[in-house]
């Protein structure tokens, strides 16, 4: 299965040149079937004009996580942990591609879907990265992708 996913344009630099691999969804049936394996179509100005794929992307993680977890104080974003095992809440912040904590905190607590529930989706366009391939190993041949 694949689902198209908008981003906005200042993140598009960042979707090229593979520093924001990661994204939070407002919870849904339809994005709730994106599974693991699944095909992400990566575009900008989805349903503009100006629309522009970037490219296509395979899904390797998924969580769910509710915005009321989140802490409100910066300080206890730097020490607790977030839905993501081993990663604070200000890292899982900042990897989103977010400047500050509080930034974070407030896009997802405004959210224009009035939601709490949120789904994490983090992809990959690097085969060696989704089978947890050494980068030193030769790989003469991909069978069944």
């Amino acid at each position: 299965m694949w689902q198209l996913f908008g981003f906005m344009k200042i993140m598009e630099e960042l979707l090229l040149e593979g520093k924001k691999r990661r994204t939070s969804r407002a919870f849904s049936k339809f994005r709730d079937r994106c599974k693991i394996g699944d095909i992400m179509r990566i575009y900008t100005g989805l349903r503009t004009k100006n629309c522009k794929k970037l490219f296509n992307a395979r899904v390797v993680e998924k969580l769910y996580w509710n915005i009321d977890d989140a802490p409100g104080d910066q300080k206890l974003a730097k020490k607790l942990e977030s839905p993501r095992k081993g990663e604070t809440w200000e890292e899982f912040a900042l990897k989103d591609g977010f400047d500050f904590y509080s930034d974070f905190l407030s896009f997802f607590k405004d959210h224009p879907k009035k939601t709490k529930k949120f789904i994490f989706f983090r992809f990959t366009t690097n085969l060696m990265e989704e089978y947890n391939i050494p980068n030193n190993m030769k790989i003469t041949a991909f069978i069944g992708v």
